[in-house]
């Protein structure tokens, strides 16, 4: 890898020489015949003349200097600008200011304007990448964000629908996901309002849930997918799950075991209370 990086720097060492190289043999060449024919250009040509060397010369340090492609296209412009403006008012005094009678004028004529539409292809470059940019961010902020924001939490009526509960104290020995909420890390207290999650019967604070999963759709315990618990809970019958809240509260039975299927099931343990016994009572 080192090799092939010290490869790399030497092409591209090589390749800015080269380029160099020809800007300057290109700047003499220009000057030399610019040195024999001075006299005999029209002063809309001199002044074409003088930026197309001042372009030549700064190509050759921009090897060293580096600069914004985009600060140097919009600098070039500007001189590009004022040197027309010179030449239209040149013209309207004399009307032959611009007309190219011999191939030097023409060369002239021909490297100025080439140099012009490379400076303003780049500024369109340049400006079509940036409006490319900004619909892509904004696209991505008021579009994408929100849906990806939506698919990975859990809100408004959603959330509504996850049932609250208030906390009793338990007369028996319980688990410690019943006793102590593990978003916050603190014991639940009695008369607190707490949401049980479906299916898999976790507590927390109705608060720290809630902020939860503002972020999150899994559950904070367990990873189970609340949304996919919530649907097939609805699916499952509210009914059901009101009646074995009586019997949870009164500690008949053990939590509920949820078993998916086609044909939705829901099948229970019976017994007397364990330590997976849920104390509280719905409001």
């Amino acid at each position: 890898m080192e090799g092939y990086n010290q490869a790399r720097s030497r092409i591209r060492r090589t390749l800015q020489y080269c380029t160099c190289f020809v800007n300057l043999a290109l700047s003499v060449t220009f000057f030399l015949a610019l040195h024999s024919s001075w006299k005999f250009l029209s002063p809309c040509f001199q002044r074409q003349a003088i930026v197309i060397m001042t372009t030549f010369i700064y190509w050759i340090c921009r090897q060293i200097m580096k600069p914004s492609y985009l600060i140097e296209s919009l600098q070039f412009l500007i001189v590009f600008g004022l040197t027309e403006r010179l030449n239209f008012a040149d013209q309207e005094v004399m009307s032959t200011c611009l007309q190219a009678d011999s191939v030097l004028t023409v060369f002239i004529y021909t490297v100025y304007f080439f140099i012009f539409g490379y400076y303003v292809g780049t500024v369109i470059v340049f400006t079509l990448l940036l409006l490319i940019a900004i619909i892509h961010d904004c696209y991505f902020v008021f579009i994408m964000q929100p849906r990806i924001i939506r698919e990975r939490s859990i809100r408004g009526k959603e959330f509504d629908d996850i049932e609250t509960y208030q906390y009793v104290k338990p007369d028996h020995n319980v688990s410690e996901d019943q006793l102590v909420c593990s978003i916050c890390l603190t014991e639940f207290h009695l008369q607190e309002q707490v949401k049980r999650l479906p299916v898999c019967w976790h507590l927390f604070h109705k608060h720290c849930i809630q902020e939860w999963l503002k972020n999150h759709r899994e559950c904070p315990y367990c990873r189970a997918d609340v949304r996919v618990n919530l649907r097939f809970w609805k699916a499952s019958g509210k009914k059901y799950h009101k009646d074995l809240n009586k019997d949870m509260m009164n500690n008949n039975i053990r939590r509920p075991t949820i078993e998916l299927s086609h044909s939705f099931e829901v099948h229970q343990d019976s017994g007397s209370g364990s330590h997976n016994d849920i104390p509280f009572q719905q409001i």
